[in-house]
């Protein structure tokens, strides 16, 4: 594939060379390493590139990932938080959803208590809680596009900062909006929404300037990461909490979070720029790196780009991603919203049980997950995967491994320990979606990574909606083994024809699109071919360029 590049001049305009700012003391032997133009992007020849000086961990970029990491963990806790706060929030009414007439249901365990009714402060019908813990993503599917736009014009760690501090303001308004009205407490949860909705793009459009393309899963996965490590932390210390009376009881879960939110917003504003280059404190090594390994790919400026909006909506690698992004939702979500209810419902768990248990298969999703970025990332850059033939392999190992575990699911009938060591599974392979679909993003055109995530993210948003109304409308009031089997099935259908279009369509190659001076009208913008020798030519080319940085 060849790109038209833009000259040195152009590329570096706005940042005092290849090197950025801040760069004036590396000595002569460093500077005569980067080349003077870019001419080693398009003809391979990276020998200019052999001695630019690696750098390797720690370093400023792995400091700013870990921020980024604690940011995913609080806001994901600060969403998921009320999931359980509700239950102690609300004055509880005995309601049985189960079917104890009909064979096909399990048997109550011995010496089971019966559920604790909680008598809570509000007297929330359940179509009110439903209306309540569904606001949230009302506005959370509405900025996701605005947050990529934001972030590409105006740095991602102003906008990830917003997103979060933004948060975590309201959720330490939360117990008083509940208290004022059941109105207010919606339009609260609405404005988080819209709050927590610019995070995900602004930070994948930060990730596309600081980190280098060879370590790009890892750190990629490592920073999003946070949001399952959230929701392990949030499902039991917010039972803990509400259980107490610190603070209060339920008002704690909201207080204690949005307070953590709160000072990670001022260690963020301390520590994050917009790019390495503007870091005051980043070492002129790790600079060079950066700004080197980035050079063929991302425009180092703060020139606003206009986004190829008819290019990308007729890329099938785009849609790949989309389609593989909002299948892998529809299966995150069906077990986060449902999984409780049933480990309660169908295999009897106490609500103490529950929480612990809702929380096992998300830490082992976190330890998957992140494992898998590390060898995708290996595999990359020894040269034994394509970039394309990597996330394929990952994409169907998280994709294709929870289908099967969900079957064996589906047919475990009563026995509890079999059935949480097969959802436990399923949901822990899942986490290997990330360095499959995950970072692809960043692949096909780093320069609009943030807006590519805005627009996949807000699709993948849907199947939040649909999700617990589908699983809702197979039960529909049945809590059986065979009505549940239904879900599954469905569940299974959904992922494996997601995935099977990802493996059709998705080619990791960068798009003619990326480049600041693509001129629409010059050539095809639908890029899906697969011409296996144009795309190992390319890697060879890249992983050439990149060896001294790996």
């Amino acid at each position: 594939m060849t790109m038209a590049a833009p000259s040195s001049s152009e590329r570096h305009a706005d940042t005092g060379g290849p090197c950025g700012n801040g760069t004036e003391n590396v000595n002569e032997e460093t500077k005569r390493a980067v080349p003077s133009d870019d001419q080693d992007c398009l003809d391979g020849d990276a020998s200019n590139l052999s001695s630019v000086p690696v750098h390797t961990f720690p370093g400023m970029r792995h400091l700013v990932a870990f921020l980024g990491f604690l940011g995913f963990v609080n806001v994901y806790s600060m969403r998921v938080n009320l999931s359980v706060a509700i239950v102690a929030m609300v004055n509880s009414s005995a309601i049985s959803h189960v079917n104890t007439s009909s064979p096909d249901v399990c048997p109550l365990p011995n010496n089971t208590n019966t559920s604790t009714n909680y008598n809570g402060e509000f007297a929330w019908t359940e179509e009110e809680q439903g209306i309540i813990l569904g606001s949230f993503f009302w506005g959370y599917i509405a900025t996701n596009i605005l947050g990529g736009r934001l972030a590409e014009n105006f740095g991602g760690h102003i906008v990830m900062g917003v997103g979060v501090g933004a948060t975590s303001v309201l959720t330490l308004l939360t117990p008083y909006a509940a208290r004022s009205s059941v109105n207010l407490f919606i339009a609260l949860r609405v404005a988080e929404g819209l709050t927590e909705g610019l995070t995900f793009p602004a930070m994948m459009a930060m990730l596309a300037v600081w980190t280098p393309p060879l370590e790009r899963t890892q750190t990629v996965i490592g920073v999003f990461s946070g949001a399952i490590f959230g929701t392990v932390l949030a499902l039991p210390a917010s039972g803990y909490l509400c259980s107490s009376t610190f603070l209060g009881g339920w008002p704690a879960a909201f207080y204690i979070f949005g307070a953590i939110g709160v000072l990670w917003l001022l260690v963020w504003a301390a520590i994050a720029s917009r790019t390495p280059e503007k870091h005051p404190w980043m070492s002129d090594k790790e600079k060079l790196y950066i700004s080197t390994s980035l050079r063929c790919q991302v425009l180092l400026s703060e020139q606003s780009l206009p986004v190829p909006y008819r290019a990308i909506f007729t890329s099938m690698p785009f849609y790949a991603i989309a389609v593989c992004h909002m299948a892998q939702n529809y299966v995150f979500y069906v077990l986060l919203t449902e999984l409780p209810t049933y480990l309660n419902n169908i295999l009897h768990f106490d609500i103490k049980q529950n929480s612990l248990l809702s929380a096992l298969p998300y830490f082992a999703m976190f330890v998957f997950g992140v494992s898998c970025a590390f060898v995708c990332d290996f595999l990359r850059a020894s040269g034994r995967l394509t970039t394309t033939q990597a996330r394929l392999i990952f994409s169907s190992i998280g994709m294709l491994g929870p289908a099967v575990f969900l079957v064996a699911v589906a047919y475990t009938g009563c026995d509890a320990v079999l059935s949480v060591t097969m959802l436990t599974l399923a949901v822990g392979l899942n986490g290997a979606t990330g360095s499959g679909h995950g970072c692809a993003h960043l692949d096909i055109a780093p320069n609009f990574g943030g807006t590519l995530m805005g627009i996949t993210n807000t699709v993948a948003t849907v199947p939040a909606f649909l999700a617990p109304l589908t699983v809702g409308a197979l039960i529909s009031g049945q809590e059986t083994l065979e009505r549940w089997r239904l879900v599954f099935w469905l569940t299974v259908i959904i992922i494996v024809a997601g995935n099977t279009f990802f493996v059709a369509y998705y080619r990791g190659e960068l798009q003619p699109w990326n480049e600041p001076n693509y001129e629409p009208d010059s050539g095809s913008v639908n890029s899906s071919e697969s011409d296996d020798d144009q795309e190992t030519e390319d890697e060879d080319r890249y992983l050439v360029r990149q060896s001294s940085g790996n």
